[in-house]
């Protein structure tokens, strides 16, 4: 018939089964012919078959057709449209296939077909796995052998672009549309014209994609399936072996699969789910699942799988199950059912994901948001206490320097302020060591310079810096050495400052007229340091935290008692960078505290040690020590500049201050000075440059050197004696071991 509808040519059994003949319907509308007269709805019908046929589409519907008054017969019905040169519909053929008898043999075979589907829905004769963007992983052998294809033919290429659908535009544009649905999530059936043999003839397929879902929770598969439905018997057998196949790719993929009937009754589960569980599927009918779910989860397990059975609803749910040995790992249950054509559920298909490591992440991130949530409240709570105690020792030195300046001040109280300026001025030195310190273990550049050492000359040493603090709080400081052959290897300074911060953390928590006991004892192979206080005691709460960097047990704006809370953490890193242990112990609050150092005992006798603790440097000097020499001092910094030519002077040298390292070289070019003293960080050129200049000079070779600068730590140090300094002293300056360190150089 012409694309408007009008028939033009029927063949003889269209005419003679309704008893017509040519001239009844030739030239006329086919709607109006004597097959759909009996219905105005029959012939709207046609009506809109024959204009989406017109539009190019091939279309084809079950419908009623009338013979005779009497006789009426069901016909699958088609309207092919036929292009000319130009790719225009020209011509449509309409065709019907009397399929009455056919009815209850296909109804038949569809109920054949869904119980062979035990995997996914729609299993047919042709199967594959795509990515979920569409490109083969993989097409079975029935369908490559049908029309001559290897596998490398067709793989990784898009699935609507192999020689199954090339043949339409219109099919590959349906196959696209599929796949789109169920990357979706939608499990996809659809009938379609497919290219299934050598010859390139057409055949109608029953074609589903049936999505797999990975851990995430996102398609990670697909499976496109495809039975030929126009030759049902022959699917039979060739369903049969697909589902082999199919179950096959069960047993690979790495999810443990499962089905259920309709009221939930579990009626087949694949080897990887029989192996984590060691449950047979007999074993599941019999007792049920509930054995291997987790008993903290059971109920919500069962509730929810009820539920779903009972709505219809997807089956989405995480929960522990365990495997043959007792071991509970998190997974992912999915489900969802599958309907017949009445919409009834026939079928429940579900999936278990291991999560068990993303429920690890989730947990280790939570504990790491909470611990940087509780490290940011520690930092700004450090940085406040940081600020007090860098601020408060500034208020006296700035106040009694305002008032020294006045110059109204008589010789007590010029002498008095003198003492509380530099008293607090030692304070702040403190402070920023014990800052320098921890950054110095933070970042693993802290250095010991280990000998064998005498412990109890140690802390003989470290005791008489901290003396006078206790005589003022009136503390009783009991001393008790069981050996006094204990010896350790170790750096000196370091375990004086170890002793130091114990003893003074005891004196700072210890009210007036309390007692404080140091004793030194061996505890197997170690030498044991133990200072047990009476003071305000630690609750037990914070005793795990005595240790930490930036913890202290009153933080607030109220505490009454100073500090930056890192004494403790620098003994506790010192001690193991020692190879030894620390521990603390308390009743709780106000029943004292006692704190212990554990350090390795070696075998090889101590040295005896000098007390090296900055304190004991002498600090009187013979005064005009250095009369006659020539010193070139180089500061950026005018007030450290003047300072230094100050104390130069009063000890009866010459000096030449300059403020950078081009002034330096032009005096230094000028008179050759006997000692050089310089700052490192300058602008332009740098305290190193300097030196390495000077040292190519002939007569800078061997000229003593000393770097006086504010970068303090011993990478500082050594590379200041790299760059050719004898001595590094850091800022601020003790002026007693300037001095000494001066006569050591010149003498």
């Amino acid at each position: 018939m012409t694309p408007d509808g009008v028939l033009t040519e029927a063949n003889r059994t269209a005419l003679e089964a309704a008893n017509l003949q040519e001239e009844d319907v030739l030239g006329k509308p086919f709607p109006e012919a004597y097959w759909w007269s009996y219905s105005t709805e029959i012939q709207a019908q046609l009506d809109d078959a024959i204009k989406q046929a017109a539009q190019g589409e091939y279309v084809r519907y079950d419908v009623t057709v009338r013979l005779s008054p009497e006789t009426f017969v069901l016909i699958d019905f088609s309207i092919i449209p036929l292009f000319d040169d130009r790719g225009r519909v020209e011509y449509l053929i309409p065709s019907g296939i009397d399929i009455t008898e056919r009815r209850q043999a296909e109804a038949a075979l569809r109920s054949s077909e869904q119980q062979l589907r035990k995997i996914l829905d729609g299993l047919p004769v042709y199967v594959g796995l795509l990515t979920p963007d569409g490109k083969v992983i993989t097409i079975n052998q029935t369908a490559l052998e049908g029309i001559n294809l290897q596998l490398e033919d067709v793989l990784d290429r898009p699935f609507a672009e192999t020689p199954w659908w090339t043949f339409s535009t219109e099919v590959q544009a349906q196959v696209n549309a599929g796949i789109k649905r169920a990357v979706a999530g939608e499990m996809v059936r659809f009938d379609t014209l497919a290219r299934v043999a050598e010859d390139d003839s057409l055949t109608l397929v029953e074609f589903s994609i049936v999505p797999i879902f990975g851990e995430s929770g996102q398609v990670e598969y697909l499976v496109p399936s495809g039975v030929d439905i126009g030759d049902r018997e022959a699917s039979k057998q060739a369903l049969q072996q697909s589902q082999q196949e199919l179950e096959l790719i069960t047993e690979v993929i790495p999810q443990q699969i499962w089905t259920a009937t309709p009221d939930g009754e579990i009626d087949y589960l694949n080897q990887r789910w029989q192996d984590y569980t060691g449950i047979s599927l007999e074993q599941i009918k019999d007792s049920g699942w509930s054995s291997i779910v987790h008993p903290e989860d059971l109920v919500r397990v069962s509730e929810a799988w009820s539920k779903s059975i009972q709505s219809g609803k997807q089956y989405n749910l995480e929960a522990r199950l365990g495997n043959f040995n007792g071991v509970y790992r998190w997974f992912l249950t999915r489900a969802r059912p599958l309907h017949n054509e009445s919409g009834e559920i026939i079928k429940w298909y579900g999936t278990n994901t291991d999560i068990t490591i993303i429920k690890e992440l989730e947990s280790k991130l939570l504990q790491q948001t909470e611990d940087l949530t509780n490290a940011n409240r520690l930092k700004d709570e450090f940085l406040a206490i940081v600020s007090h105690e860098l601020r408060t020792p500034l208020n006296p030195i700035l106040g009694w320097a305002q008032m020294l300046a006045t110059g109204r001040l008589d010789a007590e109280k010029t002498a008095m302020g003198i003492e509380i300026i530099g008293r607090n001025a030692k304070l702040q030195v403190q402070l920023i060591e014990d800052l320098l310190d921890v950054s110095r273990i933070l970042r693993g550049k802290l250095n010991l310079n280990q000998n064998p050492l005498n412990l109890e000359s140690i802390m003989r040493s470290a005791l008489t810096t901290v003396n006078l603090a206790a005589e003022a709080k009136s503390i009783q400081i009991e001393t008790i050495y069981e050996l006094n052959t204990l010896q350790v290897l170790g750096d000196a300074g370091r375990l004086q400052q170890v002793v130091w911060n114990l003893v003074s953390n005891a004196i700072k928590f210890t009210a007036e007229g309390g007692r404080i006991t140091i004793k030194l004892e061996r505890v197997d192979s170690y030498a044991q340091i133990q200072v047990k206080d009476t003071g305000q005691g630690i609750d037990a709460e914070f005793l795990p935290y005595v240790f930490d960097r930036f913890r202290q047990a009153e933080s607030s704006s109220t505490r009454q008692y100073g500090g930056l809370g890192l004494g403790l953490a620098i003994v506790r890193h010192l001690t193991e960078l020692h190879g030894g242990t620390v521990g603390v112990s308390s009743l709780g609050s106000g029943q004292g505290a006692t704190f212990s150092v554990k350090l390795p005992l070696m075998n090889t006798p101590a040295t005896e040690q000098t007390e090296i603790n900055s304190n004991l440097i002498p600090r009187f000097v013979q005064p005009n020590r250095f009369n006659g020499i020539k010193v070139l001092v180089v500061d950026d910094e005018p007030d450290s500049l003047d300072l230094l030519t100050l104390i130069l002077v009063q000890e009866g040298a010459e000096v030449t201050s300059v403020t950078s390292a081009a002034e330096a070289l032009e005096a230094f070019n000028r008179a050759t000075p006997d000692l050089i003293i310089s700052d490192i960080g300058m602008p332009q050129t740098d305290g190193y440059s300097l030196i390495t200049q000077i040292r190519a000079l002939p007569q800078g070779k061997n000229l003593p050197a000393i770097a006086l600068t504010a970068y303090a730590g011993e990478i500082d140090r050594q590379r200041s004696f790299n760059a050719g300094y004898q001595k590094h002293i850091a800022k601020p300056v003790a002026i007693p071991e300037l001095i000494t360190t001066i006569g050591q150089l010149i003498q």
